[in-house]
């Protein structure tokens, strides 16, 4: 296997099905998202259960990574991936949606993908590479340990 699919493939698709799988148990398990109200149309869901495990599922993507020999940014993208997909169509549904949404009031449907966007992008990206920064850390000092016994 070439390098860019045992140092960021195998990783973030494990990273996402571990990330999806956890997701799917706090929906069975926790069935009601904290509900976050912004204003009258707007409101935030986040399943917090879900977003207390991503740090875990971010740390073992760049552990993987890593262990495969990838570069520090390589880990930390690895443990984004399962936010990649979601971010693309984002990106492709955002334009899309406002065009197509000539008769609707454009704020509904801006707020409704600025909600979506923090609910299932910002907020679990931001949680996933905090997971990858403290592997990233746990790394770094590894190797200081190790040169320093090593001499």
């Amino acid at each position: 296997m070439t390098n860019r699919i045992t140092q960021f493939w195998l990783p973030g698709f494990l990273t996402f099905a571990l990330s999806m799988s956890l997701l799917e148990l706090v929906q069975k398990f926790f069935p009601q998202p904290f509900m976050l109200r912004l204003d009258h149309p707007s409101v935030l869901l986040f399943y917090v259960p879900w977003l207390l495990t991503l740090p875990l599922a971010g740390a073992l993507g760049a552990y993987l990574s890593k262990r495969a020999g990838a570069s520090p940014p390589m880990a930390l993208f690895s443990s984004l991936f399962p936010v990649l997909p979601l971010a693309a169509i984002f990106l492709i549904a955002i334009p899309v949606g406002l065009v197509i949404s000539h008769m609707l009031s454009h704020s509904i449907v801006a707020a409704a993908f600025l909600t979506l966007g923090i609910e299932w992008v910002a907020v679990p990206g931001a949680v996933l590479l905090a997971g990858g920064f403290l592997m990233r850390v746990f790394f770094s000092r590894r190797l200081v340990s190790r040169r320093i016994v090593g001499g």
